[in-house]
């Protein structure tokens, strides 16, 4: 069967369960973390600071900075990731 490309048998995976919030870059390091929605209602809003998952405080960039890696902490544990998504 010419033009076919899935495999029988298979099933598509759904996407791992995400932390609530959004991804945030820190401007200084250009790490991309996961900031809840809590920690966007934190005080330190008012001055562009965010504590994300992981702990650390991000200190916001662009909100369109694409960002030069990704924190291994506020991802996914690996048993959770999906093939396209962290």
């Amino acid at each position: 069967m010419a033009g076919k490309h899935r495999a029988r048998g298979r099933r598509a995976s759904s996407p791992a369960p995400r932390q609530p919030g959004i991804d945030m870059t820190d401007g200084p390091t250009g790490a991309t973390h996961r900031v809840t929605d809590e920690g966007m209602t934190a005080s330190h809003r008012a001055e562009g600071r965010y504590p994300a998952v992981c702990g650390f405080v991000v200190h916001s960039a662009s909100l369109t900075d694409p960002g030069r890696s990704r924190c291994e902490s506020c991802a996914p544990a690996p048993a959770q990731r999906s093939g396209l998504s962290w």
